[in-house]
């Protein structure tokens, strides 16, 4: 009892307050650095106001956007142009993968995510694939040909997988 006494002697204290005030100043910069981090991360964005957004809305977090990108999308379909419907089909594909992101499928492509599908998850995974398929033919064969219908038909697929998804209501 005696030696807490004398640690904790305004003598004492005042003799180490040139020690406290670093290690406070040092205290201060971390928890600044850690509130500066958890800000900038989307971890609170998609963990408390994504999960808000959804159970206030009944709808994924990010609908909005995700549909203004779709409605774009099929905007393309009616140029009339080959190039604007190989440029609709790889971005309903690059919709694909970001959705698929979301899910927090594993893998580094879009293919290796879609190896991950079941038909419980989608069940048109098997048309989805063959709609990639088509996606990277279009980017990897330059002589490849679309026409309307079968732009219109692939990007069928990917519409029928978005609202599997609940992407569209």
């Amino acid at each position: 009892m005696e030696l807490l006494s004398k640690i904790n002697a305004p003598e004492l204290q005042a003799e180490f307050l040139w020690i406290k005030i670093p290690f406070l100043l040092a205290f201060v910069f971390f928890v600044a650095v850690i509130v500066n981090g958890i800000f900038r991360t989307p971890y609170l964005r998609l963990s408390v106001f994504g999960d808000a957004v959804e159970i206030l809305t009944y709808r994924p977090y990010g609908f909005p956007k995700m549909r203004r990108r779709w409605q774009k999308i099929m905007q393309r379909l009616d140029a009339g142009s080959e190039a604007e419907y190989k440029l609709a089909i790889i971005e309903a594909d690059t919709l694909l993968d970001d959705m698929l992101k979301k899910m927090r499928l594993s893998g580094e492509t879009v293919d290796e995510r879609l190896q991950k599908i079941t038909p419980l998850m989608i069940p048109n995974v098997e048309e989805l694939t063959a709609a990639h398929h088509i996606r990277n033919s279009i980017v990897y064969d330059p002589d490849y040909r679309l026409n309307s219908n079968e732009a219109r038909r692939v990007l069928l697929v990917y519409q029928k997988t978005f609202e599997e998804l609940d992407l569209f209501r």
